[in-house]
């Protein structure tokens, strides 16, 4: 404990089942040293997602799916002690992640997305794009950069 003086998540916290989540930060607090940093990215729910959003396993895999609330990070930094929490949204354009070229689709998985806006650096996985058609993305989540500082001395 108390090891580490920046921890960094690229797009990974948002995979964690939501019961399990408070817990991540939790062990984050548990690892820095006092005056340490957290540096997350992430994509974050602007709102509650429906059980549309939710459900959607292609969602899931391309980090919407499993998106927490903004609130509900900066509730669970400043939960367990951290302070100079900053929540910036990059204002990105999510709904990239429905244009996938003819080339992707046949690529398989891992196949790098050429400016994606995505922190997990694939497009989403969408075998039927009709069901997502729709959906405007950045109308429910977004792509976010977190920062906060655990005190010195904490």
């Amino acid at each position: 404990s108390s090891s580490a003086d920046c921890i960094i998540s690229n797009c990974v916290i948002n995979l964690v089942p939501g019961a399990d989540k408070a817990l991540v930060f939790s062990e984050i607090w548990r690892l820095l040293k006092p005056g340490g940093r957290v540096a997350v990215s992430d994509i974050l729910a602007r709102k509650e997602l429906s059980p549309e959003l939710k459900g959607h396993l292609g969602l899931y895999v391309g980090c919407i799916s499993g998106a927490s609330l903004v609130g509900e990070y900066e509730a669970w930094l400043r939960g367990v002690g951290f302070q100079d929490v900053l929540i910036v949204d990059k204002k990105s354009d999510l709904n990239i992640y429905k244009e996938r070229t003819d080339a992707e689709e046949k690529g398989g998985c891992g196949t790098p997305a050429v400016g994606s806006s995505s922190c997990c650096g694939t497009r989403i996985p969408i075998t039927d794009k009709s069901d997502v058609a729709n959906i405007d993305f950045n109308e429910w989540v977004g792509s976010f950069e977190v920062y906060a500082v655990k005190p010195a001395d904490a």
